[in-house]
Order: structure tokens, then C-alpha cells, then sequence
């Protein structure tokens, strides 16, 4: 059944431009990943409901469905399919007829409803013993009416996957089971916090699996974010460990598995970032740095943002030095780990003194490029700023986040060469992998790194 339904999707795609795809946030699941998804759900009944509310082609749903015939574990299965994107609700259909016909030959009761609308427009009054997705991946407006629909899981800019998690989350039964493929980009950071604290008080996870190549997850699609699949039961009481699980593709040969302290993934920071970890050696890390007793942010110190907005402030910044200018330091500054001021480039690097809203304090400080390359070696990457100059001034770039005291002292040479010390490190480059999937370095996420307090 799913070799013909994605022999049906293959068609489909033929006549639709991945530009085309990608403005809808939607990738296909592969073959081989809806069958390892599919085989997760053990059900608690004979008879089972099930909502895909991502649909596409519906193979998610069918692969439940295969699962359950092909191993006699229900006698009756109910699916519900939300989808809204016209063009595919014909390939959808025919998979609907496919699992009908399917069920019939392995005498299994079979309903299926198709819902052609918006999942998070929709108000569907029923629950379910099981949902399955791969949802549209896409960032949208906070005043979309997606964002007020659910507004009470929007912080900053949202992003349409993660409402699909939480309304998901919403019409399971107790004890329901979730199964969820997405970027690992909820995980951490300020703009997913109040969808992820609800998933986090709001399911038991069981299973998580990743994918060590970033981009091999979706193996006929272009998808260059870490993808993750998410297994867990609706239920507030967390089990005392979850499996991980690692692939290097979607053809999941060779995988490789262990457990981890849920403790130990679960609520890190106040932000509750979770911590998912490609191997035991990182578990062990994880396990070690959480034994840590302080963050920076406990310890009196905070991680901020370069003030200065190129696009914003064009009349205040320059490339060349005038009289009443002072240093600008971005991202170009940071080389190896120390400071080169200025380089050779037409970008600016200067900012007018009389601009009192660009400026800091000309004191010591660390210096953090807010982006990394895909192809650098480490994530962090910083160097320190030693107070030089006769300014009392300088200015930051926005791309570069920055360390002061959250009582306003300065820093002493001895406090950043310390957190320099930590920031450059292997074991923090690792842990802040872990901590954020993406090659973004917020200032946010430096400040709840655990640290002990520095020897005096």
C-alpha cells in the first residue's frame, strides 16, 4: 500500500517546482521514514483513532495502518486527515481509498475523514489515541490569524510547526501517543519557550531520534535543518528515562541507541531548553555540566546584543574614521579567537559618537559572533575585548552578542579571560551544540550555560 502511495506522491511532485514546495513548508516524508515512524504506536485498545493533521499524501496515517493489520493489534481503525492545500487533496483521496481497500483485505473496520481546511483554523471536536505528523515548516506573522488562534502559544516570531505540536498535543486522549518528525530548532531558544514548556508539562517523551547528517533526513527533499522524531504519551508525569536513538540517514542502517536520566534532557534553565544528546559520551557531558551549580546569569553576569542595526542606523555608522566616530565591532572582527580592528572590507566599522543609543561602555568584555558558519569547527566563536583607547565609548555590531555585569561594574582581565577561557573550550562547544541545533548563538542561550564559579 505505501509503495503505491508514493508512487501516486511522485507524480504529484513532478509537476510542482521545490521553490513551489518550500513557500508552502512543505517536504514530503520519505518511504523509509514513514515506516520507522509508523511502527512506534502500540495501541491500548482494539480500536484506534487516529489524527494526521499534517496530511500531504496521508502515508503517515497509512503507515500506522500497516503496522496494526500487519501484526493483528486492532480490529477497528478510525483516521481523521487535515489538509488544505488543493493540489494534493487528490493524491490524498486515493490514499484514503488505498487504506479502505487495504484494511478490508485484513478485516479491519476502516472510517477515514478528510478535513480540507487550515489544522490550526480548525475547531475539531473529537480526540485521539494517536497523532502523527510532519508538519509545514515555516516562520509566520505574529498578527496571522494562525498566530491569533493560538496566541497563547506565540512568543516573538512563530513558526506554523510548532502550533501543530501544541494543538496536537491538545486533542489526544490521555495516555494518547504523539509521534511527531521536525526541525530540533523547539528545543531551544525564547521564540518556541511557551510551546515548549507546555509539551514538556504535557507529554511523557519515550523516544527521540536524530539524524547526524543534517541534510539527510528528508532524502528526496532539500532540508538543511537537524531533524528530530519525536515519541511520547500525553500524560504529566515524565518516565524516569528516554531512549535516543542516531541514523546517519533515512535509510536507518547501522543505528546506534541508548538511554538517558529524562532529568537529564528535560527543563535546563529557566527557559527549559532540552538537551538531546548523538551519543553516550555527550549524555555522559550532559550529565556532568548539569551537575554544575550556577549559570553565568546566576553568577551576576549577562550575555547581551550588539545595539547597532546596519539597515536601521545608516546615517550614524560609517566605514572610514571621522572625528567624531568610535570603533564598531562585528562579526569580520573576530578572527581565530582574537580581535582584528580594523580589517579590510567596505562594511562599516565606525559609529558617530553623538549616536548615545549605539554606545557601551569602552570596558573589558568577550566578544561572540552571533552566527557560525556551517563549515567552522566550532560553534562559539569569541575573543576578548581588552579596554583600549581613549574613548569612553565603543559600539557593537548586531551580530555580535557581548558580556557585562548585570550590576554595571566592569569586567576584570581576569573574569573574561576566564569566560574566554570557558566559551572556547571543547566541552562547551559540544554542550552548546546540544543546547541550540542551529548555527545561531543567542545571547540568551550563552546565559544559562552552567558554570561553576571561578576560582578566586
Amino acid at each position: 500500500m505505501l509503495k503505491t502511495i508514493f508512487n501516486n506522491t511522485a507524480k504529484y511532485k513532478s509537476t510542482n517546482t521545490p521553490d513551489e514546495q518550500k513557500k508552502k513548508g512543505q517536504f514530503f516524508t520519505s518511504l523509509n521514514t514513514v515506516k520507522f515512524m509508523g511502527q512506534w504506536f502500540q495501541p491500548s485498545s482494539r480500536s484506534v483513532k487516529i489524527l494526521d493533521p499534517g496530511a500531504g499524501n496521508g502515508s503517515l496515517a497509512a503507515a500506522i495502518t500497516e503496522h496494526l493489520a500487519e501484526n493483528k493489534l486492532c480490529d477497528k481503525i478510525s483516521i481523521t486527515y487535515v489538509e488544505n492545500d488543493d493540489n494534493v487533496i487528490p493524491i490524498l483521496k486515493q490514499t484514503a481509498n488505498n487504506i479502505i481497500a487495504y484494511c478490508a483485505k485484513h478485516n479491519i473496520r476502516c472510517s477515514i475523514t478528510i478535513i480540507e481546511n487550515n489544522f490550526i483554523l480548525t475547531d475539531i471536536n473529537d480526540s485521539f489515541d494517536v497523532v502523527i505528523c510532519n508538519p509545514p515548516y515555516k516562520k509566520i506573522r505574529k498578527d496571522s490569524t494562525e498566530s491569533q488562534k493560538m496566541a497563547k502559544y506565540v512568543y516573538g516570531q512563530p513558526n506554523i510547526y510548532a502550533l501543530f505540536m501544541a494543538k496536537s498535543v491538545e486533542l489526544l486522549n490521555e495516555n494518547g501517543s504523539f509521534i511527531f518528525i521536525t526541525p530540533r530548532s523547539w528545543t531551544s531558544g525564547n521564540y518556541f519557550s511557551v510551546v515548549r514548556l507546555y509539551l514538556s508539562e504535557n507529554l511523557s517523551f519515550s523516544k527521540i531520534h536524530i539524524f547526524s547528517d543534517r541534510d539527510k533526513s528528508f532524502s528526496e527533499e532539500t532540508v538543511l535543518q537537524e531533524t528530530m522524531i519525536l515519541f511520547a504519551k500525553k500524560k504529566n508525569a515524565q518516565q524516569e528515562t528516554i531512549t535516543i536513538s542516531v541514523s546517519n540517514d533515512d535509510q536507518f542502517e547501522d543505528i546506534e541507541s541508548f538511554d538517558i536520566a529524562a532529568e537529564n534532557i528535560k527543563k535546563v534553565g529557566e527557559e527549559n531548553y532540552l538537551l538531546i544528546p548523538s551519543t553516550s559520551e555527550e549524555a555522559n557531558l550532559i550529565s556532568e555540566m548539569r551537575a554544575f551549580p550556577n549559570t553565568f546569569l546566576s553568577l551576576g553576569y549577562i550575555f547581551k546584543t550588539g545595539p547597532v542595526v546596519e539597515f536601521r542606523n545608516k546615517e550614524q555608522i560609517s566605514a572610514s574614521k571621522r572625528p567624531d566616530s568610535v570603533p564598531m565591532y562585528r562579526a569580520l572582527n573576530i578572527l581565530d579567537e582574537n580581535l582584528v580592528f580594523p580589517v579590510m572590507t567596505s562594511k562599516a566599522q565606525y559609529v558617530s559618537s553623538i549616536a548615545t543609543n549605539l554606545l557601551i561602555k569602552n570596558e573589558n568584555t568577550v566578544l561572540i559572533k552571533r552566527l557560525s558558519a556551517k563549515e567552522e569547527a566550532k560553534r562559539i566563536q569569541s575573543c576578548i575585548y581588552y579596554q583600549q583607547g581613549e574613548t569612553p565609548f565603543i559600539s557593537i555590531e548586531n551580530h555580535v552578542n557581548y558580556v557585562a555585569r548585570k550590576d554595571g561594574k566592569p569586567l576584570t582581565s581576569k573574569e573574561v579571560e576566564w569566560i574566554q577561557s570557558l566559551l572556547s573550550s571543547d566541552e562547551y562547544d559540544t554542550f552548546f551544540r546540544l543546547l541550540n541545533g542551529s548555527t545561531q548563538v543567542n545571547a540568551s542561550d550563552l546565559n544559562y550555560l552552567p558554570v561553576r564559579s571561578m576560582a578566586v
